[in-house]
């Protein structure tokens, strides 16, 4: 699912503190960088877990043997690294906010 809201409306910030549950992730853009600033991403309720820890990359649990930003562009050409999108918010709708 996916949610594209004026920030005027909910911050990031405040929409990413009421998603329930210990699966969640926001992801901002730099704010300085005009070009690549774009927006703020939510998601919540993952399908699968990739972790990279001590050398160690694994999806749910069971190892992977691949560099792990090669695996995570593979996810992303694949389009399944954000299955369920909560929140966009544009950078030029930033300026609403108090």
């Amino acid at each position: 699912m996916q949610k594209i809201l004026p920030a005027d409306i909910l911050s990031p910030i405040l929409a990413y503190m009421r998603i329930k549950g210990d699966h969640k992730v926001i992801l901002e853009s730099i704010p300085r960088d005009s070009e690549t600033a774009r927006f703020s991403i939510l998601a919540y309720k993952p399908v699968f877990e990739v972790r990279y820890e001590n050398g160690q990359l694994t999806k749910n649990g069971q190892a992977i043997e691949a560099d792990p930003l090669d695996y995570l562009h593979e996810l992303a050409v694949k389009k399944i690294i954000i299955q369920t999108c909560l929140l966009v918010v544009e950078p030029s709708a930033l300026s609403a906010m108090i």
